[in-house]
C-alpha cells in the first residue's frame, strides 16, 4: 500500500485472486522461525514485473580526427537521446572516450557518435556509406542480448577495434554548385525568424541531417560551392537554405535530374566511386544553369538620349538611341 493505508488514505493495489487470500483478497505469508526475504512483486500483481538489465560500455577512440574541446557524446536511435545528452569520458587522456549504460536486457537500438555538443546534429560522425550505417539517418546499430557489452569503435569508422586495427574506406571528393541568383537571400527570413546564414547540400550520406555540407559564394557570383568526402555508392541530395528551418531546394519532379524519377521524393543523386567529382552547376530548383535577364523585345532602342545646343535664339536639338532591328 502507499500513503496513510491503515486509515485508507491514499492507494492500494488489488491483488489478484490466484495470489490474494480472505475476504479482501489481501497477500499472504506463512512464518516460521528464521528470517525471511520476500520475493519481488509488482504492485497490483502476482508477479515480478522488474526488468533484466545489462551494461553496454562503449570505448570510443578519437584519435584519427580533432576532438572537439567541448568532449564526446552518445545520442540517438530513440535511445540515447538527443547531441549532449550523453557525455563520454576519457579520465587517462589517451584519446579513447567511454560511457557505460545500463539498458534493458534484448534491446534493439541504434546509436550514434558525436564529435562536439551539436544541437543540429552537425558534429555526428558520417558513416554513410559503410556496411554498419543503417537507415534513414546513417548511424550504427546493436542487438543486446542478456550478457554485459563492450564495443570498441573508432569515430566515422566501421568495426570493432580501435582506430588502429580499422582499415578507413576509400573516399573521393564530390563538389556541390548551386546557383541562387534567384533567391531574394538578402532580405529572407527562415520559420524560426532567423535571417540567412547558409545554403547546404544534404542528403543519404549524412543522414538527411538539413545542416549537412555547407556552400560558400566566395566571390559573389551567386554560385554557392562545397566539397565533402564521399564513399563509393549511389547518393541522393538536395539543398537547403538555413538547414531544414528555411527553403528546401529539390530536382523538379519526373525531370531529368530527379534521380529516381519514379519515387516521390524528387531527390538530385549521383553515383560515386573512388574518383573526385565536379557536379555542374544548377539553378535552385532546377536542372540548370540560371538564365540570365532577358533581351529587351526586337525594335525596341536599348537606350535613348537626347542633346540640346542654343546659339543665340536658335535652339538645336538631337535625339538618338539604339535599336537591334534599325537599317538607317
Amino acid at each position: 500500500a502507499t500513503g496513510e493505508s491503515w486509515n485508507w488514505e491514499g492507494n492500494w493495489e488489488n491483488v489478484p485472486d490466484e495470489c490474494g487470500e480472505g475476504e479482501h483478497t489481501d497477500r499472504f505469508i506463512d512464518t516460521g522461525e528464521g528470517d525471511m526475504t520476500l520475493d519481488p512483486v509488482c504492485f497490483g500483481s502476482c508477479e515480478n514485473c522488474s526488468e533484466e538489465t545489462v551494461l553496454l560500455t562503449f570505448n570510443l577512440d578519437m584519435s584519427d580526427v580533432d576532438t572537439s574541446p567541448d568532449g564526446v557524446f552518445v545520442g540517438g536511435g530513440g535511445t540515447f537521446g538527443n547531441p549532449g545528452d550523453n557525455p563520454m569520458s576519457d579520465v587517462d587522456g589517451d584519446d579513447v572516450w567511454t560511457l557505460t549504460f545500463e539498458l534493458p536486457a534484448n534491446l534493439s537500438t541504434d546509436y550514434t557518435f558525436l564529435n562536439g555538443n551539436c544541437g543540429d546534429w552537425s558534429c555526428k560522425e558520417d558513416i554513410g556509406g559503410q556496411d554498419c550505417a543503417v537507415p534513414p539517418y546513417n548511424d550504427r546499430h546493436i542487438d543486446l542480448g542478456t550478457e554485459d557489452v563492450t564495443v570498441n569503435a573508432c569515430f566515422a569508422v566501421c568495426g570493432d577495434g580501435s582506430c588502429d586495427e580499422l582499415e578507413p574506406p576509400d573516399f573521393g571528393e564530390v563538389t556541390f554548385q548551386v546557383d541562387m541568383s534567384d533567391i531574394d537571400l538578402e532580405n529572407y527570413v527562415d520559420n524560426n525568424g532567423e535571417a540567412f546564414y547558409g545554403v547546404y547540400a544534404t542528403g543519404s550520406f549524412d543522414g538527411w541531417a538539413g545542416w549537412g555540407t555547407q556552400l560558400y559564394d566566395d566571390d559573389g557570383d551567386g554560385v554557392y560551392t562545397g566539397t565533402r568526402e564521399l564513399a563509393e555508392g549511389v547518393w541522393e541530395y538536395l539543398f537547403t537554405v538555413n538547414g531544414w528551418n528555411g527553403l528546401v531546394g529539390n530536382a523538379p519532379a519526373g525531370s531529368e535530374c530527379d534521380y529516381f524519377p519514379d519515387d516521390e521524393y524528387a531527390n538530385y543523386g549521383l553515383t560515386m566511386g573512388t574518383e573526385d567529382i565536379v557536379l555542374d552547376v544548377v539553378c535552385w530548383m532546377s536542372c540548370s544553369e540560371c538564365e540570365g535577364e532577358p533581351p529587351p523585345p526586337g525594335g525596341d532602342p536599348e537606350f535613348i538620349a537626347q542633346i540640346g545646343a542654343f546659339a543665340g535664339d536658335i535652339d538645336y536639338g538631337m535625339a538618338f538611341g539604339f535599336s537591334p532591328d534599325a537599317t538607317d
